[in-house]
């Protein structure tokens, strides 16, 4: 093991260690005596990896580019295509979820447009089946220039002022283990914030949700009535939603920023917002698009996504089912060098890629890429640039356009919209 290894693994362990000591995490009462175990989590996380690595194996992913076709047609786009055969079953989908896993084995470098045959700056199209299959996702390369990607900046700082993070659970999180827990305890105002609790409320303690070996976890708090009220914790990841108009105090006003802010915000958003449109059309169809695009439009919203390797991870998931696709965007693993003016890699991983079918989608901040949110998908990991670098922090921002016209307000049987 290296260096740099052996002193991040130091570092988490006596981490873990003072928060254990710090933070027990139990109830005793007269009805319940439940510690939280352990035990539970690391089975529910192997599981789902077994179930991912099972997918793998079983379709000899991890060595060869099997299910992945790369077509050239006249006229258009390259195209990938992506074999039906990969599709996964109801259980398959719903065993892999809430899970990071480590690029190792994933072979994603083979498994990606480069490793396919595409150019770096080749922009393409991702289907189901053939040419003419359902679509899966369009990577338009350079869209903005270098220096236009800058205007992602703006957005990040904006997040890292007022972001309070989400923990009240959703597909994406993480499964929640002890430890991820007791990070979160370790600053009671994190969740607080990012639960929702009114600051004036008299936080009691954080206690399993259930009782047994319950993977559950909850806080329980007392309101301003004296009454006591429970909410769910789960990991915590640093996500921020951008309404239209108004905002508040968890989410921000995009219209708002992006008139008070540099004038490259408005212009990066409005190139954001062209291209979304025109791959709705893409999607849904001239004609069904045609019928709604107000409504689309009139409900765009944006997420903004700090990953780190610590707290804020994100999991194997499925976006809440709608008609229209999702947009993603962003300086990602990506750092400008001021002097000669490019964009240059801070880590490795942090990589989003479609789990079904394993591909990867990674773009660069020049990029754009709408892509299918029903279908699952997942960043991996970050790590080190070399394995020697003892580096102890890293992080992704992403930027994701969505809209909520057409969303249900459950999410629906994995594959609802295959055609």
């Amino acid at each position: 093991m290296g260096r740099g290894k052996r002193s991040r693994k130091n570092h988490r362990q006596k981490r873990a260690a003072a928060r254990r000591a710090a933070f027990p995490l139990q109830r005793h009462s007269s009805k319940k005596n439940v510690a939280i175990n352990d035990q539970a989590y690391k089975q529910l996380a192997s599981t789902n990896m077994k179930e991912l690595k099972d997918y793998i194996h079983g379709n000899n992913l991890h060595e060869s580019k099997f299910g992945l076709k790369l077509i050239r047609p006249k006229n258009c786009p390259p195209v990938i295509t992506v074999s039906p055969s990969l599709m996964m079953s109801d259980k398959q989908a719903k065993n892999v979820t809430r899970i990071c896993p480590s690029e190792h084995g994933l072979n994603l470098t083979q498994r990606s447009a480069v490793g396919l045959g595409l150019g770096q700056d080749e922009s393409f199209e991702v289907r189901w089946k053939d040419v003419d299959g359902q679509l899966i996702a369009i990577m338009n390369r350079n869209v903005f220039t270098p220096l236009e990607a800058r205007a992602s900046d703006l957005f990040e700082a904006e997040h890292k002022q007022f972001s309070l993070g989400w923990n009240r659970g959703c597909e994406a999180d993480v499964i929640s283990r002890e430890n991820t827990t007791r990070r979160q305890l370790k600053n009671k105002k994190t969740i607080i914030d990012a639960t929702g609790i009114n600051a004036n409320n008299k936080f009691i303690e954080v206690h399993p949700g259930g009782i047994g070996e319950t993977t559950r976890i909850k806080v329980e708090y007392q309101n301003q009535k004296g009454k006591a009220k429970e909410v769910p914790l789960s990991s915590f990841i640093d996500r921020m939603t951008w309404v239209k108009k108004g905002g508040g105090r968890k989410k921000r006003d995009y219209s708002k920023f992006c008139n008070d802010s540099d004038d490259a915000a408005a212009s990066y958003f409005d190139k954001l917002q062209s291209h979304y449109l025109d791959a709705c059309a893409q999607f849904m169809g001239e004609d069904e698009f045609n019928k709604c695009s107000d409504d689309v439009k009139a409900n765009i919203l944006l997420n903004t996504n700090v990953l780190d390797d610590d707290l804020s991870k994100m999991g194997i998931h499925h976006d809440p089912s709608t008609p229209t696709p999702a947009l993603a965007c962003g300086t990602t693993n990506f750092v400008y060098d001021e002097g000669h003016h490019q964009w240059n890699p801070k880590n490795h991983g942090g990589r989003l890629f479609l789990a079904e079918g394993m591909i990867s989608m990674e773009y660069s901040p020049t990029d754009i890429l709408v892509f299918d949110g029903n279908i699952l998908h997942g960043v991996t990991p970050m790590r080190p640039l070399r394995d020697d670098q003892a580096q102890q922090q890293y992080n992704r921002f992403s930027i994701i356009m969505f809209s909520r016209y057409g969303r249900s307000r459950q999410m629906k049987k994995h594959g609802w919209n295959r055609k």
